[in-house]
């Protein structure tokens, strides 16, 4: 409801050596000058506004082109600085070229280009776009219908020797089945997704949740240093290393104890309750860390046939067991 067409359009100059089959564009920042893919005659065609972001000023005559792209490219984007041109060529290549004079098409050296394949992880990619800093690449498209983010070790170096694949992708049930174009907002909060057959484009949020703050015990030294309380900036995790542990004790018995297969903890009596392959479960007192015992066991051949998992639920006091033979799902009693 926040969108309104203002009427205005820009028949765009086709046939002979103008565009054929148009399927992407892309506008200067300054909004004076906007780029079309012609995928008929694999080139990229430039073209002027005399008012900036009006689409009906546009000029009729094309300011420059690149000619010989590859077959059918889809999509095209620039550096922000107009340095830096990108397309996804029909064999599947990202194509990088450089511009001498920026935004300037006629700059670029014939036939000097860099390449990096994106068919390893997408079969027939469509769009893409990068981060504001240059260290992220997103490419779109079919087969499989995922947006997928590479890595780049230099900015806006779209090559095979700086790009890789971080093993980042992105499915949702709502994502279009045949996505023609891919935007983000530039503080990457949000992502813009155009479908090609269903006329729709998607809107999805990027932003991180703020992360819950972390409390260590105090038990835990950080010698010479600060512990993290949340994960820094552009991070999504936080690692923690804990070399000086010290066992506080330690419980063996051959028979009761033997082949345990899970455990969980009731915590209103301080116990651990464990299970075993042996047809048994075990409670074991835990109140004290340095004196550990058994308190309880039960062995019953027929209902805990080969324990594999338990779950206690403290206020009822009882324990769920699932065992892997006889397909059985036991409650135990375990007040006493």
């Amino acid at each position: 409801s926040t969108i309104v067409y203002e009427s205005k359009s820009f028949t765009i100059p086709a046939g002979g050596s103008n565009v054929n089959d148009p399927w992407d564009c892309f506008f200067k920042p300054d909004g004076t000058i906007v780029y079309f893919v012609s995928r008929g005659s694999s080139e990229i065609f430039a073209f002027g506004l005399g008012t900036a972001w009006d689409v009906s000023t546009g000029n009729s005559t094309y300011l420059s082109k690149l000619s010989s792209t590859g077959t059918s490219p889809n999509s095209v984007f620039f550096k922000p600085d107009g340095t830096k041109m990108y397309i996804i060529a029909g064999n599947d290549d990202v194509k990088g070229y450089s511009l001498s004079t920026a935004w300037d098409l006629s700059s670029i050296s014939s036939g000097t280009y860099t390449t990096f394949h994106a068919g390893n992880q997408i079969a027939t990619p469509r769009t893409l776009d990068f981060s504001s800093d240059g260290l992220k690449m997103y490419i779109a498209g079919t087969n499989p219908t995922k947006v997928f983010e590479y890595d780049l070790s230099t900015a806006w170096d779209a090559s095979s020797s700086s790009v890789s694949y971080n093993s980042i992708d992105l499915a949702l049930s709502t994502y279009p089945s045949n996505p023609y174009g891919l935007f983000f907002k530039t503080d990457g909060t949000k992502m813009y997704v155009l479908g090609g057959t269903t006329d729709i484009i998607h809107q999805y949020s990027t932003a991180a949740s703020t992360p819950a703050t972390i409390t260590y015990p105090s038990s835990v030294k950080w010698s010479g240093a600060t512990a993290p309380d949340a994960p820094a900036a552009g991070e999504k995790d936080v690692y923690v290393f804990i070399t000086n542990i010290t066992v506080l004790s330690s419980l063996y018995d051959g028979t009761i104890l033997n082949d345990i297969k899970a455990l969980d903890l009731d915590i209103e009596r301080n116990a651990a309750i464990l299970v075993s392959s042996q047809n048994r479960i075990i409670t074991v007192d835990i109140s004290d860390p340095t004196n550990m015992s058994i308190i309880g066991s039960l062995q019953d051949a027929y209902n805990l046939d080969d324990c594999e998992g338990v779950k206690v639920n403290t206020t009822a006091q009882v324990a769920y067991v699932t065992t892997e033979d006889d397909y059985k799902f036991t409650i135990v009693d375990i007040s006493n």
